[in-house]
């Protein structure tokens, strides 16, 4: 690990998410034996209860005076991020609740060295927001795992009896208190033995200001006498660290339909302890949570209200989930009538929360990412590396460029300078997604061990050529190609066969597949789905597009309601997945599988041919295979999709997840580097 002491900078005293996330990182990380010193922001004394011994052991660890080179980590929202004078690293730690960021964090965040984020959800916001890439990793949260054990007592909650709903939060509209409070009044009887226990952290208000409006939001929006409902009590209490565990042995089960989590941490707890935990099905708790170890709601995507933005400006302009207060009120009443099921489920989650985010298992990960710059700097196979190419433009090879280049500039094997075949536009340097890519266009061009050119037609000046697409001839092109260049890169199995085929050396051949990106393609991006009609997005190239309008003419009548979207290739965006219902490719060749990736990444049920690249992209657990041109097949896949049943549903949720997590930029960037490090060394 790193010879260097490391300051990290945060609200430590303070009751509050960022508190108790850097509380336990510290903690975490003197135990793991990093040289960790604290620093408090701002230092009024302590305003939260910590474990026994936590407090003293903080004050031990105090950064008074600082040292003088350390690095730096600032667990602050974005806009606090600066370089202090004898940090030679500078670390940021956050997170955003919404599908964009404001425009000053994405400023600070491109500012600083790395961010620390806690999950794929803000990986892919902040990316998708403008934050380099090449500065984002993933960095989970930890608990005390002693803390939370069989033999927790529970505390007392006053006014509390029957089953127990708990949630904790902070008085705030992103949390879902309305959605929480309107469910459970509507669906739980006054005579029921129930209760809604709401723990509010008084953060954001002071204790009798959240009652009152709880009071007059009950009256006014639910249209119910708060003294004639179901049994609510609200806690003004600070359990502490040690009586968490307490308060959810309490409880029954724990419930809270987030608008937008960075991480989730009472939901983390919970879990830790055995209960059945009811979350929004989306963000950043999807990190942890899932189908099989915890109850998600329904939601709809939509933009922050005005009530939440005017809470908190930030979020002004932001979107974010809105849960279904239909879909939270069956899954209320379910986790109370089916309490086995409930129990099994709480099970699964302690299992899993265990084994994944204690003090060290989340401190070793940290401790490697802290050593992954000397590392770097020390590893023996770093390749200077020159990619050429188109990178500006709207082409299939400029835009497979920009993706990979992108993933290039954080691998760690490779140095990477790059020259551009054309030429930026204006709006490029202002657009963060190409900035960095301009940048590094703009500098000098420098001598490089390696050169590697993505380009057609290919020039024969690289040492190595990439192709990536189909080419008219396998056996006009492809041989010479390889007799020209140290090695010849081609985008699947499928293409090197047919090339050693035709009388490639298979020596100068090496697979690099093509990849997705996560920011662009997944299946929580917005799409306008048209309701009650199916629509059926083709692939409709010159490969397999008799095949794919055969299949769509053999499936539906004229009194359909079925609708057939030809995909514009040059202009693929999630959303143009996501505004239809399935994904329609018999094209066995390059573009035809890279498309077929990017709709599986949104969770889309594809249909595609058993041939070439596509087998290499998918199989029969992640979509409807079918028979090179046989449109009778196709068309019974299409009719069993518009049936409704959950396989296809299920096909497409198996294939995201693959997708997201085999085949994205960032492997291909590894299997360059790898590819780099064995040429250089030749």
């Amino acid at each position: 690990m790193s010879d260097l002491p490391l300051v990290w900078t945060a609200p430590i005293l303070e009751r509050s998410g960022y508190g108790a996330e850097a509380r336990n990182y510290i903690l975490a990380l003197d135990e793991y034996g990093v040289d960790v010193r604290a620093d408090p922001l701002p230092r009024a004394g302590w305003r939260h209860r910590p474990a026994f011994g936590q407090a003293e052991r903080i004050e031990h660890l105090l950064a008074e005076p600082f040292p003088g080179r350390h690095v730096h980590v600032m667990h602050l929202a974005a806009p606090a991020y600066h370089r202090r004078p004898g940090a030679v690293r500078t670390i940021g730690r956050t997170m955003f609740e919404t599908e964009g960021l404001p425009a000053n964090w994405i400023e600070r965040c491109n500012a600083i060295d790395e961010v620390w984020v806690p999950s794929e959800f803000n990986l892919q916001t902040f990316a998708r927001a403008g934050v380099d890439t090449g500065r984002l990793h993933k960095v989970h949260e930890c608990l005390q795992l002693e803390l939370y054990h069989d033999g927790v007592e529970p505390i007392e909650l006053p006014g509390a009896s029957g089953f127990v709903f708990l949630a904790v939060f902070g008085w705030a509209r992103r949390k879902g208190w309305d959605v929480l409070v309107r469910a459970y009044v509507e669906e739980f009887a006054t005579d029921e033995d129930v209760t809604l226990a709401l723990l509010v952290v008084p953060v954001f208000a002071p204790i009798g200001d959240i009652l009152d409006e709880l009071r007059a939001f009950i009256r006014s929006e639910v249209g119910c006498e708060p003294e004639r409902t179901a049994r609510i009590i609200v806690l003004d209490v600070d359990p502490g660290t040690e009586g968490m565990p307490g308060l959810y042995r309490a409880a029954s089960a724990y419930v809270l339909p987030s608008r937008g989590e960075g991480w989730g941490r009472p939901y983390m707890e919970a879990m830790a302890m055995g209960l059945p935990a009811i979350a929004t099905g989306w963000s950043g708790n999807l990190e942890f949570m899932s189908e099989e170890n915890a109850y998600l709601v329904d939601y709809e995507i939509s933009d922050v209200s005005e009530a939440a933005w005017r809470e908190f400006p930030f979020f002004r302009g932001e979107r974010w989930a809105e849960p279904s207060v239909t879909d939270l009120r069956r899954v209320m009443r379910r986790v109370l009538e089916r309490p086995e099921e409930a129990r099994v489920k709480g099970e699964r989650a302690r299992t899993d929360v265990r084994a994944r985010f204690g003090w060290e298992t989340v401190a070793a990960s940290i401790a490697e990412r802290l050593e992954a710059p000397r590392r770097r700097a020390r590893t023996a196979d770093e390749v200077s590396l020159t990619w050429s190419g188109p990178l500006f433009g709207e082409g299939h090879e400029a835009a497979v460029n920009r993706a990979l280049c992108r993933a290039l500039i954080g691998a760690q094997a490779v140095r990477l300078a790059l020259e551009a075949e054309d030429e930026p536009a204006p709006e490029d340097a202002a657009d963060p997604h190409r900035a960095t890519l301009v940048a590094l266009a703009s500098e000098e061009p420098r001598s490089t061990a390696l050169s590697v050119c993505h380009s057609f037609p290919p020039p024969l000046s690289a040492s190595v050529i990439f192709l990536s697409r189909d080419v008219p001839s396998v056996e006009d092109w492809v041989p010479a190609l390889a007799d020209a260049v140290d090695e010849l890169w081609v985008s699947s199995a499928s293409l090197r066969d047919r090339s050693i085929v035709a009388g490639a050396d298979p020596t100068r051949l090496a697979v690099v597949p093509l990849g997705v990106d996560p920011v662009r393609f997944h299946p929580n991006l917005p799409g306008e789905r048209a309701e009650g009609r199916l629509r059926i997005l083709a692939h409709v190239g010159a490969r397999g597009r008799d095949a794919a309008l055969a299949a769509y003419g053999m499936a539906f009548g004229s009194s359909d309601s079925a609708e057939l979207v030809p995909l514009a290739v040059a202009q693929r965006e999630g959303h143009t997945y996501l505004a239809c219902d399935c994904f329609l490719c018999l094209d066995p060749g390059e573009l035809g599988a890279l498309t077929i990736a990017e709709a599986m990444a949104c969770g889309l049920p594809v249909i595609a041919a058993a041939a070439g690249a596509c087998l290499e992209v998918c199989d029969d657990s992640t979509a409807y295979l079918v028979p090179l041109d046989d449109a009778a097949a196709a068309a019974a896949a299409l009719r069993r999709i518009a049936a409704g049943s959950d396989e296809a549903r299920a096909l497409g949720l198996r294939a995201s997840e693959r997708v997201l997590r085999e085949r994205t930029w960032r492997v291909t960037a590894t299997v360059v580097a790898e590819r780099a490090a064995a040429l250089a060394r030749r």
